[in-house]
């Protein structure tokens, strides 16, 4: 699932490219101004939803939000700082060309697992497991 970070289309093109996963948008759950603690809990109750793409790094880094995802059984994957400034087609590109590692990475954890996408490769780094977001200092300002 992509949150509202990214385009409605890109979930509908990542989709396409990925015959194996029903890729969807957030917005089939919640409206563009829900709270992100709101929609991770809407989400995090489909069971059809494990993983959650999203632009926004703030969700981890943001000790309320992370707290709200660290009591949630999904996987979260973070497209760091600079992926939603991209140019729509550098952006598609982009995300089709991580996508591979994104899925494996997911398939592989062993239980609910933050990951964070650097801008500059097409690497998949693991963070920590959700439940560890807690439990880790804030990051400093």
């Amino acid at each position: 699932m992509l949150d509202w970070n990214c385009s409605p289309k890109l979930a509908q093109i990542v989709d396409q490219f990925d015959d194996d996963s029903d890729v969807q948008h957030l917005g089939k759950w919640c409206g563009q101004d829900t709270p992100d603690e709101t929609w991770l809990r809407v989400v995090a109750a489909d069971p059809a939803v494990p993983v959650v793409v999203s632009g926004d790094m703030r969700i981890v880094k943001n000790r309320a939000q992370a707290q709200v995802l660290a009591g949630l059984a999904l996987t979260f994957v973070a497209l760091a700082k600079g992926w939603t400034s991209l140019q729509w087609d550098d952006q598609v590109i982009k995300l089709l060309s991580v996508w591979p590692a994104i899925r494996k990475a997911a398939s592989q954890a062993s239980r609910p697992t933050v990951f964070v996408v650097p801008i500059n490769s097409l690497r998949v780094d693991r963070m920590c497991f959700t439940d560890e977001l807690a439990r880790r200092k804030a990051p400093r300002p």
